[in-house]
């Protein structure tokens, strides 16, 4: 006899397996499957009801921080004291991973011949300007500001 925890039940020996007919030992099979579903069933109703005092006992303490406790649960130790040192400080703390890296300014790189207030830096899309000289024969290297002239007047005015 086998013990499984407060029921005890016999377990057949490999040599009465061997003897039981295939439709037998398919039952059996699919018992044990049930068996396996219905413990799995219980653990996971368990682990919710732990899960969701586990998110009131933390939902409790980080409400002060202007925390949810899901969001609690999602930060990494190192956005976590970042949030909680800027709530402590009395600043409006920052949800995002880690806030919005700042774009560097990159001076235009080239002029609209026709109207010198539209500048491209040469990054993301080119302006219609730039098509239009493209499309009409003319290079790159001809709208190019003077390196003496670079960093002056507002970047990537499309216009």
């Amino acid at each position: 006899m086998n013990q499984t925890s407060s029921k005890s039940l016999e377990i057949p020996s490999a040599s009465d397996l061997a003897r039981m007919q295939p439709e037998d030992l398919k039952l059996l099979q699919q018992r044990i499957m049930e068996a396996q579903i219905e413990m799995l069933l219980q653990e996971h109703a368990e682990a919710k009801r732990e899960y969701q005092a586990m998110l009131e006992k933390i939902g409790e303490k980080v409400f002060q921080f202007q925390l949810t406790a899901p969001k609690f649960l999602a930060m990494t130790a190192p956005q976590l004291q970042k949030h909680l040192m800027q709530v402590a400080r009395g600043e409006a703390p920052s949800f995002g991973g880690g806030g919005v890296r700042p774009v560097a300014r990159v001076p235009p790189k080239y002029r609209n011949p026709s109207n010198h207030e539209q500048t491209w830096t040469g990054r993301g899309n080119r302006p219609g300007w730039v098509k239009a000289h493209l499309d009409g024969g003319g290079n790159l290297q001809e709208v190019e500001i003077p390196d003496d002239e670079a960093g002056s007047g507002p970047a990537d005015t499309a216009g």
